[in-house]
């Protein structure tokens, strides 16, 4: 019988028959193996997934309640809100579609999964060039058209059988999403200190958290007791980046609105 067959069926405690010894965990089809959790196969990934779409809910009140905070402004005064709005919602969708794949992977899960990762990094890049380049749209929607074909292409790439045939190819998305990330990090991070924004600390701490907690990501190491692994950690550290990613975002409201209540 195949060790991880044995592995399996056995338990992360089995051992060979008759010496008390444990094996040593090893990938089953390019994962490890965990320990169920009320029938939830990586439950602590789908957990803290369903954490990070949380953290998204809070960002987006708190956005919401510093909009509302200037009286007479309106939120028309922060042309960016509906695009922060959508990025909220494509946020929550994505990581509840992360806690569906974890608790449960199959084909329909795990195109779900990094189907909305895609769609989320090519809107995250058009949200980065369109506060970069100014509150009137025609500044901003070429890049638009220009990340929709992007990632429509990628899309078809890895899902719609531009592979010919040999299937969603997991060290390409790696190094896309990687490059994606760095690039828009690199964007906020250029235009922040351009415009010298006030909250410019903060943008720095997020990328440094973020990009701190990216380490277990691209790291590997078998579940601790059949449950926490390096990805799960990876979600877990995720949360407070988040939070603090918002805490820029109404802080860049705030002072959007209080030009606009100068103004008049």
């Amino acid at each position: 019988m195949h060790r991880s067959r044995r592995l399996r069926e056995g338990g992360l405690d089995a051992g060979v028959a008759g010496q008390g010894e444990a094996f040593t965990p090893e990938k089953y089809h390019g994962k490890w193996p965990f320990r169920r959790v009320l029938g939830l196969q990586e439950a602590a990934s789908s957990f803290f997934s369903l954490a990070n779409g949380g953290a998204h809910v809070m960002g987006l009140r708190r956005l919401q309640a510093r909009l509302d905070e200037v009286p007479g402004v309106g939120r028309a005064a922060y042309p960016w809100w509906t695009l922060w709005l959508i990025y909220g919602f494509l946020n929550c969708g994505m990581w509840v579609a992360s806690a569906t794949f974890h608790a449960y992977d199959s084909p329909l899960t795990e195109a779900m999964d990094y189907g909305s990762v895609v769609l989320v990094f090519a809107f995250s890049s058009l949200v980065a060039c369109a506060r970069a380049a100014g509150p009137r749209p025609r500044h901003w929607a070429p890049f638009g058209v220009m990340f929709a074909l992007a990632g429509a292409a990628y899309a078809w790439r890895q899902f719609g059988g531009g592979t010919g045939g040999r299937g969603f190819d997991y060290g390409l998305n790696t190094q896309v999403m990687l490059a994606v990330g760095l690039g828009n990090s690199a964007l906020w991070l250029a235009w922040g200190s351009a415009v010298r924004h006030p909250a410019l600390p903060v943008l720095i701490r997020f990328h440094a958290v973020i990009w701190a907690a990216s380490v277990f990501e691209l790291w590997d190491f078998p579940p601790i007791l059949g449950v926490l692994d390096a990805h799960a950690v990876w979600h877990a550290l995720t949360p407070p980046a988040v939070l603090l990613w918002w805490h820029f975002v109404a802080e860049d409201a705030r002072l959007m609105l209080g030009k606009a209540s100068k103004a008049d």
